[in-house]
């Protein structure tokens, strides 16, 4: 585990470095400048924040993902299993807004994170998908090069896009979970 971080940590610092080198570059010509335009100052100072940013934000991803694998490790997972569930879960909840601490609390409360888990109701995985579900995801345009139902972290993908559905529709988290939880005549 920590071998893969280690080059996804080393990953990102060469493309921290690289453009850091390129704003480094840019930040001694606009010195030269600053004496010709008095503009250039502004705008080394904007490219100086900018830079800054973009290495908060990449140390922001990293931290997000070691905390995730720190959680990850405890549960009964594979090294790999948590590896991608890892990446499924920070990227889909990035892309479907919904926080990670709900992501993580469905699974525990559905799975304890037990990837083989199959509900007397017929639900199966981490997210405990039921299989009509599963397969209005699954055959969907945006899931059609996934197929295994027995893939831990498709199933992971397949659920957050559901609770993010499910959010879009009801628009609070205590409806989205008692829906999910199959609670649904009360809401």
């Amino acid at each position: 585990m920590s071998v893969i971080f280690l080059e996804t940590h080393k990953k990102i610092l060469r493309k921290v470095k690289r453009r850091a080198f390129i704003i480094h570059g840019l930040g001694l010509v606009l010195t030269i400048i600053v004496f010709l335009f008095p503009a250039a100052n502004k705008i080394e100072t904007d490219l100086i924040r900018e830079a800054y940013g973009v290495v908060k934000r990449h140390l922001v991803e990293v931290e997000s993902r070691y905390r995730l694998l720190e959680i990850l490790r405890n549960k009964p997972l594979t090294v790999g299993q948590a590896l991608q569930i890892a990446d499924v879960v920070i990227e889909e909840s990035k892309v479907n807004r919904i926080p990670i601490y709900i992501v993580l609390g469905v699974i525990e409360t559905e799975s304890s994170f037990k990837t083989n888990s199959i509900s007397s109701e017929g639900a199966r995985g981490l997210m405990q998908l039921m299989p009509a579900i599963w397969n209005e995801y699954v055959k969907s345009d945006q899931l059609s090069g996934f197929s295994s139902k027995h893939d831990p972290a498709l199933n992971v993908r397949v659920g957050i896009r559901y609770l993010s559905d499910l959010f879009k529709q009801y628009g609070d988290w205590r409806k989205v979970l008692k829906v999910y939880g199959g609670f649904i005549n009360k809401c």
